[in-house]
């Protein structure tokens, strides 16, 4: 199951959130939203770029929060989580339960992204890759169907550009 919540440019209704973790992914959203904001300074700092070039382009402002729960699965191997795939904005900051499930692509073989408690992941997109010109890498990722007796569940937000036709 995934919910998907667009975190910008305009806002959505608060009442169009589920009422049950509406504070929680509220706030969550904007602690990610300022941990993006840094993060895509020091990428475009590493570019010799202005450290607010991303927030110009208004990366900060086109989010996309999404929320999957994987319940269990008796036959993961016969059923696709998420096939791989590559983001296609500019980054991606994902927290995942204890389970797990991320799996990235190194040379030919899938190798899991193990959970850190505390840690969040965050995934270089298509577009920085091509904003780089190729110094930033966007990899192939995928999650696995739930092989554990209780339910997975992660959180990603998504940053694009709210205004493409700028881009």
């Amino acid at each position: 199951d995934t919910l998907v919540m667009r975190r910008g440019p305009t806002l959505p209704e608060l009442d169009e959130f589920p009422e049950i973790r509406r504070r929680e992914a509220l706030e969550w959203s904007q602690h990610v939203k300022q941990l993006g904001e840094l993060l895509m300074g020091l990428l475009c700092e590493g570019l010799g770029l202005a450290t607010g070039r991303m927030k110009e382009m208004t990366f900060i402002d086109g989010r996309m929060m999404i929320g999957n729960y994987y319940p269990y699965c008796p036959q993961p191997d016969l059923t696709v989580g998420i096939p791989f795939h590559t983001d296609p904005g500019a980054l991606a900051i994902l927290l995942q339960d204890h389970h797990g499930g991320l799996q990235c692509k190194c040379g030919d073989d899938w190798v899991d992204v193990k959970p850190v408690p505390g840690a969040l992941v965050v995934d270089i997109g298509d577009v920085f890759q091509i904003l780089s010109n190729d110094e930033y890498k966007s990899m192939d990722h995928r999650a696995l169907a739930n092989s554990f007796r209780e339910a997975r569940v992660s959180a990603v937000v998504f940053f694009a550009p709210s205004d493409r036709d700028r881009l």
